[in-house]
């Protein structure tokens, strides 16, 4: 070959390295292009799953601080129903020993009734028999006159 030929040839293979060099860069050109709009789609989504993130934590921190709030309310709650359950109990075996020491009394009571009855029964019978026996007597001995003679 002489050194025209080779001069065309390579002519020829470069304008066709060239067209393949350019057509390897549209290729890989558009490519970064659809990678550049993938990246773009993912820092979207990744800022928008940030801000999901951001509020989850918010609503976490929300959330636990109620639960601690409702926990110190239960605790409280807690706290007051052990204390009447105590008061409770404590006002149970006051009422059952009032209740004995009353039904005691009301024993005594009875019985001191019972005995005033009888003798108020005792009294009322004395009562009708001096009645009755002033009754039998006659006017003028049941009813005397200060002064007078008998």
């Amino acid at each position: 070959m002489t050194n025209d030929e080779l001069q065309i040839l390579r002519l020829l293979i470069r304008e066709e390295v060239g067209t393949a060099v350019y057509a390897s860069e549209q290729r890989l050109s558009e490519r970064i292009d659809a990678l550049d709009h993938r990246m773009d789609r993912l820092e979207a989504v990744q800022k928008q799953m940030q801000a999901e993130l951001l509020e989850l934590k918010l609503n976490y921190v929300e959330i636990k601080s109620t639960l601690a709030q409702a926990v110190n309310v239960l605790d409280e709650a807690t706290s007051h129903i052990k204390e009447v359950r105590e008061t409770q109990y404590m006002l149970e075996r006051r009422m059952e020993e009032r209740s004995g020491q009353l039904a005691h009394h009301v024993q005594g009571l009875t019985e001191i009734l019972k005995e005033f009855t009888k003798e108020f029964g005792s009294i009322v019978r004395m009562l009708n028999e001096r009645i009755a026996a002033h009754e039998n007597l006659p006017f003028d001995k049941a009813h005397r006159r200060p002064g007078s003679a008998a």
